[in-house]
């Protein structure tokens, strides 16, 4: 059977948790994150209608110009095509049409993304999928539709990058 004697115990105890908080700290400080990959400029590549009917094909949820037209004539911010998200917390058209100060923040597990104007929420988004390349955006907007309205954005420069790789 091991013995061990008090000190010798306690000092691998402090050890242990030592590095165990180290670890915790680099995992955070390093990995990924849903705030640090929505920085930057995003173009949007297409709006659908997602979990229609199953019997529609998928070439039928892309949304029709005119449908995302009549949904969109009050929300101006969707009205651009480059979304970008600033470091310290806003957001603005790429082309500077907005001059008013629109936030954003992640909520929950990492899975919202909720736009605030003067105190007041703008908009809230369900993030699907994020990674350092596309961002998947589900409107939750009040409509007669059936399905969930979809949003895909690629970041701005990816699809020049992965041409000039091919």
């Amino acid at each position: 059977m091991l013995h061990f004697k008090r000190k010798r115990l306690l000092a691998i105890t402090y050890i242990l948790l030592v590095s165990l908080l180290l670890t915790a700290a680099y995992m955070v400080m390093h990995f990924e994150n849903p705030e640090r990959l929505i920085q930057g400029e995003w173009v949007e590549t297409g709006w659908y209608l997602e979990k229609t009917d199953s019997k529609a094909r998928h070439s039928e949820w892309e949304l029709q110009h005119s449908l995302r037209e009549e949904i969109m004539k009050d929300l101006e911010l969707f009205n651009v095509k480059v979304w970008e998200f600033d470091n310290d917390g806003t957001i603005k058209a790429a082309n500077n049409s907005l001059n008013e100060r629109i936030e954003w923040y992640i909520r929950g597990r990492g899975h919202i993304l909720q736009l605030v104007r003067e105190g007041k929420q703008l908009e809230s988004f369900q993030i699907a999928n994020i990674d350092r390349n596309t961002l998947e955006l589900h409107l939750n907007l009040d409509l007669q539709v059936r399905g969930v309205l979809k949003i895909k954005l690629e970041r701005k420069g990816y699809q020049e990058d992965y041409a000039e790789k091919i």
